[in-house]
C-alpha cells in the first residue's frame, strides 16, 4: 500500500544520512562504529545485583509445575523507576542499570536529560511525547525480520505507525 511504501522509503532515507550508506550493487557502507570502553561502566556481580533488588524475575504458576509459562519483572528497583511508554525505552533504562556509569560528568549528563521530562513547563510536550511514544512498536525486531525476508503483513504495519509517530516527535 502507499503508506507502508511511503514508510519503508522515509526509513531507508534516515538510515542512510545517519548510519550507513547505500551504493551501487547494493554494497552496504556503515558509517561510523563507537566503541564503549568498559572502564565506563561499574561491574557488578550478579549475586550483588540480585541481593539489591535491581531485577527480580517472577515465574507463572504453570511454570514452576514444568508447563509453558511466562516470566515477568517482579518487584524490583527496576519495576519501581521503569515509567518507560516503549519496549526500546524500557530496554534503555534496563542496559543503564545493569551498566551503571562511573564518570560524574557522564551521570550529571544522563540526570540533566531525565530532568526536562520532570519540569513543570514542560509538561504539555511531555505528555504530546509520551503519547506518541506509545505508539512505536519494536522496530528493531521488525527491520531484523526484513532483512531476513521473513516479514509477514503486520511487520510492515507496525513500521508504518512506528515511522508515523517518529515524524511526530
Amino acid at each position: 500500500s502507499k503508506p507502508v511504501v511511503k514508510a519503508v522509503g522515509s526509513l531507508l532515507n534516515f538510515l542512510q544520512t545517519t548510519i550507513f550508506r547505500l551504493e551501487e550493487g547494493g554494497t552496504v557502507t556503515v558509517s561510523s562504529v563507537e566503541q564503549a570502553k568498559s572502564s565506563m561502566f561499574m561491574r557488578m556481580q550478579p549475586s550483588t545485583m540480585k541481593a539489591l533488588h535491581i531485577f527480580s524475575t517472577e515465574h507463572h504458576p504453570l511454570m514452576v509445575k514444568g508447563h509453558q509459562g511466562n516470566a515477568k519483572e517482579g518487584f524490583s528497583l527496576f519495576s519501581l523507576l521503569n515509567r518507560t511508554k516503549c519496549r526500546m525505552g524500557k530496554q534503555c533504562l534496563r542496559e543503564w542499570m545493569l551498566k551503571p556509569l562511573l564518570d560524574r560528568a557522564e551521570i550529571e549528563l544522563r540526570q540533566d536529560g531525565i530532568e526536562l521530562f520532570l519540569r513543570e513547563e514542560f509538561q504539555t510536550s511531555v505528555g504530546m511525547l509520551l503519547n506518541w511514544l506509545e505508539k512505536l512498536g519494536p522496530i528493531d525486531s521488525v527491520l531484523q525480520r526484513m532483512t531476513k525476508c521473513v516479514s509477514g503483513p503486520n511487520d510492515l504495519l507496525v513500521l508504518c505507525r512506528s515511522l508515523t509517530a517518529a515524524v511526530e516527535v
